[in-house]
């Protein structure tokens, strides 16, 4: 985007939603756009840190450089500058503290969000959770997360929004754009943090036009669209260097590339060294306990000559800037944004009539399925906040289903499985106690989690006091450092055992036999069964992959012998954070996609069953039937020979989820797939030629179309444009057909129609990057471009289509 292309912007609340394009024609004019975000005007941010860092100490600057326990840097008190707080995030704003205080707002997982293809609602999001941020006392939100979902079966796929690079940078940058309103927004992790196994040591080999195309390109729209104030470097390596130590990554790309002015801090506990992450970037280090490398290293580092003070005031600057900045008191929030988000993630799969359910007073609705009455509402690990208490769909069913003169009834069906409590180690034990919730994500004061995690963070605060004292530093962490507390090498890493981010064996429940019975001879009487299931917190969580792509426990056999039994509709509800093998869906007439809704699951999801709204949610990520399908695992799978111990290599390149699906290969369901209780026709689209490819930031094209109602509903459709170049380029340019730009309709009665146009810029029209002059090259003239809209990225569901030779 810096280098004079253009790319495909999403406005923000004020402007249209139309997508369109943005021209940066220059360097300068990224940089520019970037500071008017969470520093304020550049020349006056840089005045005021700069006269406040000419006063400071080499103490001081380095305390704003280190942490100051869990959750802040060490601020300036003799100048009056607070110290810099963060929260985790991204699905709400935790605070100050492990547990997290109560009542803190939900949001849906960051997938559900991806799900909705609504920058404008992601926005209104984002602004939601930057002002709870702020009314936390926090003013910086360790969100988004701009990882892709490589793998189906990443722990933290729930915490990502797409597997498609198009997609995650548009909703990272609606996101980042919302919370910027009222605090600032953390894109993490950067770059290539695709998995939790071995995540601390894993060295992510990926080629560097891969890199630019795909997995750093939802940071670039951070920076440049949504002038993101900071960024957390990934805990792996990439290509040799922990990201932290990553000069190219930090300094070449998204400082000089990218114009990016903000401030760049570690992992928890991710920084490794002391001069190296400071000349490579590395602004803030976090926490401020023990084992860590900069505070008094730093400072030690200064005195005997490693470390320039030069560079010191460098990295300060960004961080004085962010210390700076006016902190106002936040609005009021809002919960219905939540429910709207929540509302519109869902995705309809599958449907033979049995969706919406009507005409229902007299009837027999049996709710099955462990979900049911323990709906989860959040994912595990640094997400998790502890929000007030929220029905689960089971009361919300039972509520509305009451008044509509139904009867309910209601059984388990089965058990949940869960992780095997022997072989979790100190970070995963800590990851479960994050938040206090219980494994469905509600607030849980006196269990097990909950009193951990109050435990912890005692322990916390006295190990930051205890090991934040110079005494300690000096006479006890040399001794510490020798039994390997302290890491500075890979090699040491890879010396010592890991305790966490593996794959784990699950523990099976005890003989379920008589619950399925029971749901089984349920379904025989019910007129309608509506099967709720899924995974929970505790099983797709940070710190440990997912060992299977199965429901949890018997629930793929309560689904199959349900369906079998039942002599009404079988509507199926899926509350899982990632996707999962369906080998009964061929048994049950409906399928709808819950997702971790957050803290208004519950009602949007009755409120979709009922038809009181329309579902018009898509799939960001494919959903395989294997996981020998998945391009990442198929192309390791054609690897001649084993990667050197510690690489991941990115084998696909380029072709990674839906870009690099084999055609022979027959997903459950394609990226971008949804359907609708209503039925929308397009007319054939229209492509035209508004910027030549000599002109400066072009070549451009505009994409429009016609969307039409013609169902009884009414509905809101989502309009996917995928481009791929046919001819006039090498084969060295080759690349995938790729999502290149949507659109949400407004909500359409029926017979209602709306006039859509994308615009596609040089990336969407074949740009990209050359690894020999470290830039982006623009498609050239007699390329031939073919633009589809589609209602997926399957092939066979392309609704019209043109081919356009680039002049």
């Amino acid at each position: 985007w810096a280098q004079g292309f253009g790319k495909d912007f999403i406005p923000p609340l004020t402007k249209s939603p139309r997508v369109h394009e943005m021209e940066l024609h220059s360097m300068g004019m990224a940089s520019a756009l970037v500071a008017h975000g969470p520093h304020g005007h550049v020349e006056g941010a840089d005045e005021r840190a700069r006269a406040v860092l000419a006063g400071m100490t080499l103490h001081e600057k380095v305390a704003i450089l280190s942490g100051a326990g869990m959750w802040e840097n060490g601020g300036v008190p003799r100048l009056g500058v607070e110290p810099l707080r963060v929260t985790d995030g991204p699905h709400g704003a935790r605070g100050l503290s492990l547990r997290g205080d109560d009542g803190a707002l939900l949001a849906p997982c960051e997938t559900a969000l991806g799900a909705t293809f609504d920058v404008r609602l992601v926005e209104e999001v984002g602004e939601v959770l930057g002002a709870e941020c702020r009314r936390r006392g926090a003013d910086v939100l360790l969100g988004p997360c701009l990882n892709l979902q490589r793998f189906p079966n990443t722990g933290r796929h729930f915490e990502c929004f797409s597997e498609d690079p198009f997609l995650s940078g548009s909703m990272g940058a609606a996101y980042v754009r919302g919370v910027q309103r009222h605090a600032v927004a953390c894109a993490k992790h950067f770059a290539c943090n695709d998995q939790e196994t071995d995540r601390g040591t894993q060295n992510s080999v990926v080629d560097e036009r891969t890199l630019h195309e795909v997995y750093l390109a939802p940071f670039e729209a951070a920076v440049v669209d949504g002038q993101v104030g900071a960024v957390m470097c990934g805990y792996n390596r990439l290509n040799g260097a922990y990201c932290t130590e990553n000069e190219w990554l930090l300094e070449g790309v998204l400082r000089r590339q990218w114009g990016f002015r903000g401030i760049v801090m570690s992992d928890w506990f991710g920084n490794i060294s002391t001069e190296k992450s400071l000349v490579a970037g590395l602004n803030l280090e976090m926490p401020g306990i023990e084992p860590r490398h900069f505070g008094g290293y730093l400072t030690e580092a200064v005195r005997r000559g490693a470390v320039p003070e030069e560079v010191i005031d460098l990295r300060c600057l960004p961080v004085l800037r962010l210390m700076l900045r006016e902190r106002s008191a936040p609005p009021a929030l809002e919960s219905e944004t939540l429910r709207r988000a929540a509302a519109r993630s869902c995705v309809l799969m599958r449907n033979e009539g049995a969706l919406p359910l009507v005409a229902l007073r007299g009837a027999r609705v049996a709710v099955l399925g462990p979900n049911a009455a323990s709906t989860v509402l959040q994912g595990g690990g640094s997400s998790r906040v502890h929000p007030r208490a929220a029905p689960s769909l089971l009361q919300a069913l039972q509520q509305e289903l009451g008044r509509r003169g139904a009867e309910v009834a209601h059984l388990q069906g089965c058990s949940w499985e869960h992780l095997a409590l022997r072989e979790q180690g100190l970070e995963l034990a800590g990851l479960y106690s994050m938040g206090g919730s219980s494994a469905s994500g509600q607030p849980a004061k006196c269990s097990l989690p909950g009193i951990a995690a109050r435990f912890s963070d005692c322990a916390l605060r006295l190990g930051a006091w205890i090991t934040g004292s110079e005494c300690f530093r000096r006479l006890l962490m040399p001794l510490l450092r020798r039994c390997g507390w302290r890491l500075t090498t890979y090699e040491e890493a890879m010396a010592r055992p890991q305790r966490s981010g593996g794959q784990r064996e699950p523990r099976r429940p005890a003989s379920d036999e008589p619950l399925l019975a029971a749901a089984e001879a349920e379904a025989r009487v019910a007129d309608v069964c509506i099967l709720v299931v899924g995974t929970h917190g505790f099983w797709e969580m940070e710190g440990v992959d997912q060992p299977h792509l199965r429901l949890l426990g018997r629930q793929d056999e309560l689904v199959a012998r349900v369906g079998a039994a039942a002599r009404g509709p079988v509507v199926v509800v899926l509350n899982v954070g990632s996707p999962k093998h369906l080998p009964w869906l061929g048994c049950v007439d409906a399928v709808l996609l819950a997702h971790f809704g957050g803290q208004e699951a519950a009602s949007a999801v009755t409120s979709v069953l009922l038809g009181e709204v329309n579902p018009s949610g898509r799939l960001p990520t494919t959903w395989p039937r294997s996981l020998s399908d998945v391009p990442a695992k198929a192309a390791a799978a054609r690897r001649e020979g084993l990667p050197r111990p510690g690489d991941v290599p990115y084998d696909e390149g380029l072709w990674v989820g839906h870009r690099g699906l084999s055609p022979s290969v027959s997903p459950y369901f394609h990226f971008g797939h949804g359907l609708s209780y209503t039925r929308f026709v397009s007319s054939p689209l229209e492509a035209r030629q508004t910027k030549r490819c000599s002109e400066l930031g072009g070549p451009h094209v505009e994409v429009r179309l016609v969307v039409k109602n013609m169902g009884e509903r009414a509905g809101s459709q989502i309009v996917q444009i995928y481009t791929e170049v046919l001819s006039g380029h090498s084969a060295t340019h080759l690349a995938p057909r790729s999502l290149r730009g949507f659109q949400r309709t407004a909500e359409l009665g029926p017979g209602c129609e709306q006039h859509v146009q994308i615009n596609l810029g040089p990336r969407g029209l074949g740009a990209w990057y050359d690894i020999t002059s470290s830039s982006w090259q623009r498609p050239a003239p007699g390329w031939c471009i073919r633009i589809a809209v589609a209602d997926s990225a399957a092939v066979d569901q392309v609704l019209s289509r043109a081919d356009l030779v680039l002049e």
